[in-house]
């Protein structure tokens, strides 16, 4: 610890009155408590007690307390950073199982993921075992970070591979991560990038049935604004190709791109979005998949009354659009229209609802498809024991319409009448 850091301790007004909580005086207690006879210690000093006499570190953290939070908090650091930590009995977190043996050097985990333990040795050096679902590692650590490992992967629970790998710091929070990997399907060296926006991996090698080549690559990056990924992949076989890409032009538009090719084909699109308004939406794509394609659509609500919606699309077997609008004129009445067209045909349809009172409502439409239609009904429930229903269509086949009544003449009697009728005949019922 500088001269600074020192200063900015607060000195007890008695610094050789011990603490009045009960202390275990262990080795490291008493050398900590003969170093506060003389004043406040440097942390170079108490660090290097909690070095040599590692089964007091709980009891002179707590006699280090005395000092002041400043203190204690700049110790943890300086401890932090020479990767020592104090054997807490604290309970793991999400029904875990956890141990600390050997004055805090060995101590490990156990929960639904698999198991984590860790053996100190030395200042800084350690070695670490994991199991879980899909590998087992050992890895030698310094400072808490690993610099060897063995390792085995698995899936479903079969061996699938086997290998060695190192991390290094290469600055600014990225790491570089080469490994040899062995395995039924191949031999291969990989390499691995870590960093804060930005990850990529690579590997080549052989394949074990026949020696043949293989190779890949996938690389990602992101800011606030972008996202870019890739990949390559290569053997004797086949060969793939892929990237994406997206791209926040400012707060309402978004573009993206995506290509993907092998040896039998190559697809490719871009696309946009945009937010007119906080009402207005619209997209639009234009890509190529054994042909060229493009498609567009927009959305907006006019007022607290009116939606209108559209769209096209075009591809190599035809091409489509529709419109379409609903409006409510009031709380009782809602009108909607819609349009459509492709390379064969086009269809318009516009019809109305209306809620006459809370026992009567009805329904009429009229449109074009191949031929003119219209269509009607309604619907009424007169007190307590009669309803109404009527009905009526027409198009370019013939015309219906329809009449029914039901009437509960009592609680023991029902009354009803049917009557429907076409361009053939006519039909009448009563029961």
């Amino acid at each position: 610890m500088s001269e600074r850091e020192t200063a900015e301790v607060a000195i007890p007004d008695e610094p050789t009155t011990e603490v009045a909580s009960p202390i275990t005086a262990g080795p490291g207690v008493t050398a900590l408590q003969a170093l506060l006879k003389k004043g406040v210690p440097d942390i170079a000093q108490v660090l290097d007690i909690v070095n040599r006499r590692p089964s007091d570190i709980q009891e002179v953290l707590q006699l280090v307390q005395s000092l002041g939070n400043g203190y204690y908090q700049n110790l943890r650091k300086a401890m932090d950073d020479s990767a020592i930590q104090p054997a807490e009995a604290s309970e793991p977190a999400d029904g875990a199982v956890g141990w600390s043996k050997a004055n805090g050097r060995f101590t490990g985990t156990v929960n639904e993921e698999g198991l984590g333990a860790t053996y100190q040795f030395g200042k800084s050096s350690a070695v670490h075992a994991s199991v879980n679902g899909h590998e087992t590692a050992l890895a030698l650590q310094r400072s808490g970070k690993s610099v060897a490992e063995i390792y085995a992967t698995r899936d479903e629970g079969e061996p699938r591979a086997v290998g060695v790998r190192s991390t290094f710091d290469v600055g600014d929070g990225a790491t570089l991560t080469p490994s040899l990997q062995h395995s039924e399907a191949q031999n291969q060296i990989a390499l691995k990038y870590m960093g804060t926006s930005t990850h990529a991996d690579g590997y080549a090698g052989k394949r074990t049935s026949d020696g043949g080549f293989v190779a890949g690559v996938k690389a990602d990056y992101s800011n606030d604004r972008t996202t870019l990924d890739g990949s390559a992949a290569y053997s004797p076989d086949a060969w793939s190709l892929s990237g994406n890409a997206t791209h926040k032009l400012d707060e309402r538009t978004e573009l993206a791109a995506n290509l993907t090719a092998n040896q039998d084909k190559t697809t490719a699109l871009l696309s946009g979005t945009r937010q007119f308004s906080p009402t207005a939406k619209g997209a639009a794509s234009i890509g190529y998949d054994e042909g060229w394609n493009a498609s567009a659509n927009a959305e907006a609500k006019i007022g607290d009354a009116t939606t209108v919606k559209g769209s096209a699309h075009y591809d190599p077997a035809g091409w489509n659009a529709g419109l379409s609008a609903t409006h409510q004129l009031d709380k009782r009445t809602a009108l909607a229209a819609n349009l459509t067209a492709n390379q064969d045909k086009t269809t318009a349809l516009l019809s109305g609802t209306r809620q006459f009172n809370p026992t009567a409502k009805g329904a009429a439409s009229i449109g074009y498809d191949e031929g003119w239609n219209a269509s009607a009904n309604a619907e009424a429930k007169i007190g307590d024991a009669t309803t109404v229903k009527g009905s009526a269509h027409y198009d370019p086949a013939g015309w219906n319409a329809g009449l029914s009544a039901t009437h509960q003449l009592d609680k023991r009697t029902a009354l009803a009448a049917n009557l429907t009728a076409n361009q053939d005949k006519t039909t009448a019922l009563l029961s």
